[in-house]
């Protein structure tokens, strides 16, 4: 669909649609006080008005500005007041600054149609996929109003789709504040970028970025993969693909996972690379630097209810549930609000306070006061209150395969249960009093 790019353009046209830039400051002491909309009145507003008309009907124009084989017809003085770069052309008293056609062959028709629509208008309706080059022809044309509402409208609308091609446009355009949103948008959806084809058209110094960013969220396997996806589609100079191994995670790797995949890829095969991979291996023996595996992918915040008064759910942040347990009073149970049928679904359990708990899945009928029986397939998460230690619990539900898999800390997953039914829900008991943990879904 499309989106929409609004601010108050030069001529003072009123600024009607969603994306706007700061208005800016005025010294009449009357001027409008309210945010993000500019307040016309009288001649103003009608002479912004006139001159749109004047430009569509094709009066009073005294410059035609052809861009790739499209002529439009404007007037000099507004393409001068509203873009500095029109100005110093026709001001500059140089030979061409007279020219009765501006020629702009680079510049795709539909972008400088939107320029000119915010010039007269102060607003345009841009595709979202033309934010880029709309965001480029602002900066080349020196727009800054239609520059800063783009900026805006990109930032806000960054996903895995688009976070590395504004990347790229950011940095070409020295807009620090869009590199910064695209690299952590890239960073927060780094999983369907590497699944997609925009990962390879990422730039060697944008994949360098991200595998350095101690807030990638995704799993060592994924990064490999995308590493080795991207270097097989770009074939870079070795120091650049070494300089990139050098930042995989190898020794949080599965045994399994270095022998069928890592070693199995060429260019591990022999050589600096493989070097890398001996080194990191290294690592892991006694007296080595342990690894921190990355944090993984953010996802939905479950919705959980509580069966019992003792039972207290608040949420805590980035999708976190927080489960305290007042008294005791046999075994409480809380359950994800929502079934689960089909797909692949991750959670992690941390424990801040001792007590007994059980975590896994269960169905919406189960007992409300039981920790293992029929309807509930567990794991215990810790034990009792005297054999107490912190522990974090990842939980891997995959309906598919109507299997429940679970690892401790760094563990590898273990299959906990098989032959699920088909549908389920979230399910955790806690069996003390003071017992807290945290709960959050990560994929």
């Amino acid at each position: 669909g499309a989106s929409s790019v609004a601010e108050r353009g030069t001529l003072g046209a009123p600024a009607h649609l969603l994306f706007m830039a700061p208005k800016r400051r005025r010294s009449e002491p009357s001027a409008p006080a309210a945010a993000h909309r500019v307040r016309l009145a009288g001649e103003e507003s009608a002479l912004a008005s006139k001159l749109s008309a004047f430009r569509k009907q094709g009066k009073l124009t005294d410059v035609t500005v052809r861009a790739s084989g499209t002529d439009f017809a404007a007037h000099r003085n507004v393409l001068a007041a509203a873009s500095s770069y029109f100005d110093a052309r026709f001001g500059s008293g140089m030979r061409d600054s007279d020219d009765a056609v501006v020629v702009l062959d680079d510049m795709p028709s539909a972008v400088f149609e939107c320029v000119l629509d915010f010039v007269y208008d102060g607003a345009c309706e841009v595709e979202e996929g033309a934010l880029p080059a709309v965001l480029e022809a602002a900066a080349r044309l020196q727009v800054a109003a239609l520059q800063e509402a783009a900026v805006a409208a990109a930032s806000a609308r960054l996903g895995a789709s688009s976070a590395l091609a504004m990347w790229g446009v950011g940095d070409r355009l020295t807009l620090p504040g869009l590199v910064e949103a695209a690299a952590k948008a890239a960073a927060t959806n780094f999983d369907a970028i590497a699944a997609g084809e925009a990962l390879l058209q990422a730039s060697h110094a944008q994949l360098l970025a991200l595998l350095q960013d101690e807030d990638l969220a995704s799993t060592e396997e994924i990064v490999f993969s995308a590493v080795s996806r991207w270097a097989d589609h770009a074939r870079p100079a070795e120091a650049d693909l070494l300089a990139l191994l050098q930042h995989v995670r190898f020794g949080c790797l599965p045994a399994a996972y270095l022998q069928s995949t890592v070693r199995a890829w060429p260019p591990m095969a022999g050589g600096p690379a493989k070097d890398i991979l001996f080194d990191a291996l290294t690592s892991l023996c006694p007296g080595g630097t342990p690894l921190k595996a990355r944090k993984p992918p953010p996802g939905p915040a479950i919705e959980w209810q509580s069966f019992a008064p003792n039972l207290m759910i608040t949420a805590g942040e980035e999708g976190e549930t927080i489960f305290t347990r007042a008294a005791h009073d046999a075994y409480d149970v809380a359950l994800g609000s929502a079934a689960l049928t089909a797909g692949r679904h991750e959670w992690l359990f941390s424990t801040h306070q001792a007590g007994c708990k059980h975590v896994g899945v269960a169905l919406a009928d189960c007992p409300k006061d039981s920790r293992a029986s029929s309807g509930i397939w567990s794991v215990r998460a810790t034990g009792f209150a005297g054999t107490f230690s912190p522990v974090t619990l990842r939980v891997v539900l995959d309906m598919d395969a109507r299997t429940l898999s679970v690892a401790r800390g760094g563990d590898e997953l273990q299959l906990a249960h098989t032959d699920l039914p088909a549908s389920v829900h979230p399910f955790l008991c806690c069996g003390s009093t003071g017992e807290q943990c945290r709960v959050r879904q990560a994929v």
